[in-house]
């Protein structure tokens, strides 16, 4: 049975989809299918199958060891009822070729839309996110900026019977409109017409006609604004859904030692729609990527869907995304009981502060007193006072730091076959941060697996090979 409609949905960059909780039921998801554009930073709020929506607060809590990111999306000013949609109940649909959970068309387990109850009326509301971080169930959270919206068209829709999707966003002079994802269906020749405003709305709808094979299908990043006014009309069905852009780069030792890691946001670049009318489907419409951030450990960084734990501190290296454990932490490092090691050379970028820890005593977890690092000491002989390290002044800006250690009196050599960890964190979060069980603001952690050398006799400055 053909039915005809549009649906439209919005998403959220983030690390991880958890459970969404609050007002009303729902959940926030991640595809799992292995094409789905940034399906690692894309978090999609679930709605779940065919229940109403009323209008309200929505909460994701997602947790970190210790600490929470609390995320809550705010509906309002519906102008008609609200349910939700799962893409890939009609056979045009393309959202769910590009994000999905559990396969395509009927197998899709993602109830992201949110679609309208009557048919053939404008639809018309508001949706705005904000965010939150600090202890689980404390009363420290600390609101941090969420860059911006994600909209996808989730459905099919028909242009002779003026279905259309729009997104107005909260903040239309700080918005770029970017294009972070499409898909088109084999044989389908449709483009995807885009228009975009002088208030920043943008209207878009496939050109001359749907394809059942799979309609052209845009995801666009709404670069800039938290917040947006969704206008959508369908022949018979029309829908949005809700998320917000974040990710996590998680300490990747074993599990003893704590779920730990770092809330950021990918900057981006390229894909920009420009105002008046365009194709989203034209080639000459490059697809935007993701930078690099500002405060990072060494050149790279990336997030994870999920803490990657790793008996060899290797889990974030060798998943499917870049191997952004690039400092050059040495293979063994050599001290004695009472005096001091360092390492050197080691890159970052600011602004930020530095945090390191390393297991002396092999207990596979880290004391955050005895086994925390500070800058080397200025005199010869000096002990270590653990404290951070500065990392530049300037954004973005490479430099190079050193580390040192004093070796407490427990401190046990690794057994041949075995290792250590040591877990090195820059962050631009001013809330303190000694603990290395932490969610810091803005900025990188790294694990290395190492050996440690125990000599009786003479203090060595561990090295990564450079001067």
């Amino acid at each position: 049975m053909t039915r005809l409609g549009a649906v439209l949905a919005v998403g959220s960059l983030a690390v991880t989809g958890l459970v969404l909780s609050q007002d009303a039921p729902a959940e926030a998801v991640f595809a799992t299918n292995d094409n789905a554009p940034f399906g690692n930073l894309i978090d999609w709020f679930d709605w779940g199958g065919g229940g109403a929506i009323p209008m309200g607060q929505y909460t994701n809590t997602r947790v970190v060891g210790a600490s929470e990111i609390v995320t809550v999306c705010t509906l309002s000013n519906a102008t008609s009822a609200l349910k939700s949609y799962k893409p890939g109940g009609f056979q045009g649909d393309g959202l769910d070729n590009l994000y999905n959970v559990g396969g395509t068309d009927g197998a899709n387990t993602m109830n992201i839309g949110i679609t309208n109850v009557e048919k053939r009326v404008d639809v018309n509301f508001d949706v705005s996110c904000t965010m939150k971080v600090g202890t689980v169930g404390g009363s420290d959270h600390v609101t941090v900026d969420i860059p911006g919206l994600v909209v996808a068209d989730a459905e099919s829709s028909v242009v002779d019977r003026g279905e259309f999707i729009e997104a107005r966003p909260a903040s239309p002079s700080t918005t770029t409109w970017r294009l972070i994802g499409r898909y088109l269906g084999e044989g389908c020749d449709s483009s995807l017409e885009a228009n975009l405003g002088a208030d920043g709305a943008l209207n878009f709808k496939p050109v001359p006609d749907q394809c059942t094979s799979g309609s052209p299908t845009a995801v666009l990043f709404m670069d800039g604004s938290a917040g947006a006014h969704i206008r959508m009309f369908g022949a018979s069905t029309t829908a949005v859904a809700i998320g917000v852009v974040s990710y996590v780069d998680y300490a990747d030792g074993p599990a003893s030692y704590g779920a730990a890691g770092v809330l950021d946001f990918p900057s981006w670049s390229g894909g920009e729609v420009q105002p008046g009318v365009s194709d989203l489907m034209s080639s000459d419409l490059k697809l935007a990527t993701i930078g690099q951030p500002q405060t990072r450990l060494g050149h790279l960084t990336d997030g994870e869907p999920l803490p990657p734990f790793s008996a060899d501190a290797k889990g974030d290296d060798n998943n499917a995304e870049t191997n952004d454990e690039d400092l050059a932490v040495p293979a063994a490092i050599t001290g004695y009981r009472g005096g001091v090691v360092i390492i050197k050379d080691l890159v970052c970028a600011g602004p930020g502060r530095v945090f390191a820890w390393i297991d002396f005593n092999g207990d596979s977890v880290f004391d955050p007193v005895t086994e925390r690092g500070g800058p080397v000491p200025t005199t010869a002989g000096g002990l270590v006072t653990p404290a951070a390290i500065p990392c530049g002044a300037q954004a973005g800006e490479e430099k190079t730091f050193s580390v040192a250690w004093n070796v407490p009196a427990d401190a046990r050599p690794t057994a041949p076959g075995e290792k250590t960890l040591v877990r090195i964190g820059i962050t631009t979060d001013q809330r303190p941060a000694e603990q290395p069980m932490l969610l810091a603001i803005g900025g990188e952690l790294e694990d290395h697996a190492v050996d440690f050398e125990l000599d009786p006799y003479i203090v060595t400055k561990a090295s990564n090979g450079s001067a």
